[in-house]
Parts: structure tokens; C-alpha cells; sequence
């Protein structure tokens, strides 16, 4: 279980081979399943501190390592989000650091709300994956013009 707003149940789910979040408030008509859980290595590995790092939102998406530049105001939300001991360079009156996220669009809009005090550098997906996620929001509010 897990606190983010909301408390949350994390459960590996075989089908996906991946981790779902289930909101404790919205489960409906919730049982008790007569069978024990199974294991697997991935809930051997699972990492709550770490996972709630990288989920934005509770969205789960792919696991990227991603490099960002921000200016030194972000450093108290950064170290928030990321943790104390990320690892940071000053680049002239920029910092750059990295951090292993999953991709989502909640990801997105964390990275835009920043805005040009934010900067993602790489990988190059990720970079096109917001590119193409504020593309969508301009198009959407200029239409409405």
C-alpha cells in the first residue's frame, strides 16, 4: 500500500508483466482470493522508494533513464520528486542530472509544468515524446479559436 495523494494497492499483475495501481477508494466489490499470491522475480526486486521516484502520478509507463537541465530554483522540487541523493553537475548557472522515470504523459505534464525552467537533453525518444505531447496541447487550444 502506498500513499500519493491517495492511498494506492500495488499489485504485479502476470497478465501485463508489469505493476498496476489500484486506488483503495474506488475498488468496488473487493474479495478475498482462497489461492497465496505468487511469486516472481520482479516483486523479489520491486522497490517502493525507488518506484515512487520514478511513477508520476501513480502512471505507470516505460522505465527510461532520463537526462534533464533546470535552473538552480528547481533544485528543492528536483531533490523532492528524485530524492536527495541524485546526482547533480553544475553546468555554468544550470544543473544537470539524471533519473530513471517511467514515461507517461503525467510525466509530461510534470516536465511542462516547469516550463522553460526544465529542459529534458536525452534519450531521444523521451525528448520527442514531450515534443509530441505539447504539440498535442497547442493543437488542441488553437483549435478552439
Amino acid at each position: 500500500m502506498l500513499w500519493s495523494d491517495n492511498y494506492y494497492v500495488i499489485c504485479y499483475s502476470d497478465k501485463s508483466d508489469n505493476f498496476a495501481h489500484y486506488r483503495i477508494d474506488r475498488m468496488d466489490y473487493v474479495e478475498v482470493e482462497p489461492l497465496d499470491a505468487a511469486r516472481s522475480e520482479q516483486i523479489d526486486r520491486f522497490d517502493l522508494k525507488q518506484h515512487r521516484k520514478e511513477v508520476f502520478g501513480m502512471y505507470v509507463g516505460d522505465e527510461t533513464v532520463v537526462d534533464f537541465e533546470c535552473e538552480k530554483s528547481l533544485l528543492n522540487p528536483v531533490m523532492d520528486k528524485f530524492g536527495e541523493n541524485i546526482k547533480m553537475n553544475e553546468v555554468c548557472d544550470k544543473i544537470r542530472f539524471e533519473a530513471s522515470v517511467q514515461i507517461s504523459p503525467q510525466f509530461y505534464a510534470w516536465c511542462c509544468s516547469f516550463g522553460k525552467q526544465l529542459k529534458v537533453i536525452k534519450p531521444d525518444s523521451t525528448v520527442n515524446g514531450l515534443r509530441a505531447y505539447t504539440k498535442t496541447l497547442f493543437d488542441l487550444y488553437n483549435e478552439s479559436k
